[in-house]
């Protein structure tokens, strides 16, 4: 499964990164930390990723603006939220904007169960 990460702290960045090649069958594209690198990155590269993780609060940004740039095209894959600044309110607000999923970053062990069932689909 192809994956499009977007996270500004480079030591969760690598975290991430090494939690997917830990779960297998995940290969990383691309990770970036801005709202610009990744709007680049996404018109660049349409149609060739299966997940994107998109934090909230970025540099140069926001997250939310995200979410529906990845969901714009009509190949688009899933999206997640992975981010610290996940209240109930956020988190209804990133899946009516198109969001498959919303994870706090203290629920890794339920984001990792859910992108392996992402992987099994």
């Amino acid at each position: 499964m192809s994956v499009f990460v977007v996270e500004d702290s480079k030591n969760m960045q690598s975290a991430l990164v090494d939690l997917l090649d830990v779960l297998g069958g995940f290969e990383v594209l691309a990770a970036v930390g801005t709202e610009t690198e990744a709007t680049d990155w996404l018109y660049r590269n349409r149609g060739k990723w299966q997940l994107a993780t998109l934090d909230l609060l970025i540099d140069e940004g926001t997250g939310f603006n995200l979410i529906r740039r990845c969901k714009e095209s009509p190949d688009a894959g899933r999206v997640v939220v992975l981010s610290d600044y996940v209240t109930p309110v956020v988190r209804n607000k990133c899946l009516e904007m198109g969001a498959d999923a919303v994870f706090t970053k203290s629920e890794i062990k339920e984001f990792s169960e859910y992108v392996l069932t992402l992987k099994m689909q």
